[in-house]
């Protein structure tokens, strides 16, 4: 039941564009690496630019379980969701109860009056309905939220600049927190500082007392660190989790006994490859130096899963494991990523933000300001010679809404039942003339699809009665 309205309420949202643009928790074709790839593309302008970058991470405390009921209600009703919907959502939260156990002892139940239940599917999207309040900052800050994790930064060209229009955002934040019952843990926010220039310490309020700055900041998973953006610490915290994984591994290897080489490189797959491939686009503006400590980490595993010498040849490790190089693997990500970006609709905030022409004129990329993720992969593509072409897009939802019941345009019952022993034409005839009967006076359009060995597709339609006009499009 929950899943049925969740579908309903979230097609209703996002079909009216009532969620806020930089929300990119709980949507379709969004996720986190879209924020980090918007952040890491601000930071590299910044750098190049000579400008201050300053960014600052918000942690809203026991966010779920503070969403007031009353005021998430009348976030509904102005987003006119209202009727059976709103009725149902009312009695979805009311009346719910928790209790402990303890060493199989039960407490006595307590009501809840405020949070939305965790492990429901209908919690997150309506705790981010209730963010769709949030206040616009004022240009040129920048909010980029997934749920709860709430991080706003701005560019300008002095710190006083910087400070005065991240202090107005952080006092509409202060104020919105208020209005909705929600509260911020000022232990929990930090605030970093992207520049080029000495002055690299901003001073900033969080209700009355001053956030502190740090060097190192860990992001939706990513290690980010100050001033320069370097990579050098998350590549690191990849290096020692992967360390203690490659242990693991020697502990089930061996040549007379343990697991087989197989298993063990799709160990390896699940326990190192997939920690390097998240946010690996991210980190492809990273020093070869670093990168170069990935591909020593990848080759002990690989040594390990194959049982070959120290002395062996990385290329002949490569070979034997069908493994390619770390940095061929984050240039695959990265271009996946790039096409997957461009495909998205022109309004979606990343899209606006990291193919903006304005971000890239009279701008020299050096070893010290190294290039966003857009215009690294782009150089990667004129490389290898692959098409830039623009991307057609897709519809994010289907025009025919989830309560619409399809059932009641299709045709079940043929005039002259089919069936297997009739064979092919007898079938086709039978189909045929239902659509003379019942159909005549309908238009008769007939599509096919069909992909080939190669993996390339393709699809096509035809129109007896009229013409339809198509224009086709080269992804």
């Amino acid at each position: 039941m929950e899943k049925m309205v969740h579908e309903r309420l979230v097609y209703v949202i996002e079909t009216n564009e009532q969620l806020r643009s930089s929300q990119y928790g709980f949507r379709i074709r969004r996720g986190t690496i879209d924020p980090i790839i918007s952040l890491e593309h601000q930071i590299r302008v910044g750098l190049v630019k000579g400008k201050f970058t300053i960014v600052v991470f918000f942690d809203l405390k026991a966010a779920f379980d503070s969403v007031d009921h009353i005021v998430l209600l009348k976030t509904l009703a102005q987003l006119n969701i209202g009727g059976e919907m709103l009725t149902w959502i009312i009695s979805f939260l009311s009346n719910r109860q928790i209790q402990v156990i303890l060493e199989n002892k039960y407490s006595s139940k307590q009501n809840i009056n405020c949070g939305v239940p965790q492990g429901s599917i209908l919690s997150p999207i309506l705790f981010i309905i209730l963010l769709s309040t949030l206040p616009q900052g004022i240009l040129p800050v920048v909010s980029n939220e997934l749920a709860d994790d709430i991080a706003f930064s701005v560019t300008a060209k002095t710190m006083e600049r910087a400070e005065m229009l991240m202090q107005d955002a952080i006092e509409r934040l202060e104020g919105w927190c208020n209005s909705v019952k929600l509260n911020i843990n000022i232990q929990k926010t930090k605030v970093m500082c992207f520049t080029s220039k000495r002055l690299n310490t901003p001073s900033l309020k969080l209700n009355g007392e001053d956030i502190e700055v740090v060097k190192k900041f860990k992001y939706l998973g990513m290690m980010l660190d100050a001033p320069y953006l370097t990579w050098e610490p998350h590549i690191t915290m990849i290096i020692e989790k992967c360390t203690k994984n490659n242990n693991i591994l020697r502990a089930i290897a061996g040549t007379k006994f343990g697991a087989d080489r197989d298993s063990i490189l799709k160990i390896n797959e699940a326990l190192n490859r997939s920690r390097i491939a998240y946010g690996c686009p991210a980190f492809l503006s990273a020093s070869k130096t670093q990168l170069n400590r990935l591909e020593v980490l990848q080759n002990t595993a690989l040594r390990i899963a194959i049982g070959a010498w120290r002395s062996t040849r990385i290329c002949n490790l490569q070979v034997e494991a069908n493994v390619v190089p770390i940095t061929f693997y984050i240039q695959q990500q990265s271009i996946s990523l790039y096409y997957k970006m461009k495909a998205k609709d022109p309004t979606h905030p990343v899209h606006t933000h990291i193919f903006n022409p304005n971000h890239r004129r009279n701008l020299v990329w050096t070893k010290l300001f190294k290039k966003p993720f857009a215009i690294q992969v782009e150089s990667i593509l004129n490389s290898w010679n692959l098409s830039n072409n623009p991307m057609l897009e897709t519809l994010l939802y289907p025009i025919i809404p989830p309560w619409f019941n399809l059932g009641q345009l299709i045709e079940h019952d043929i005039v002259n039942p089919t069936n297997k022993s009739m064979g092919k034409e007898q079938n086709k005839q039978s189909v045929l003339e239902t659509l003379r009967t019942k159909y005549h006076d309908y238009t008769h359009i007939y599509t096919d699809g069909s992909k080939s060995n190669d993996d390339k597709t393709g699809a096509a339609f035809f129109c007896s009665t009229k013409h339809y006009p198509l224009k086709l499009e080269t992804p």
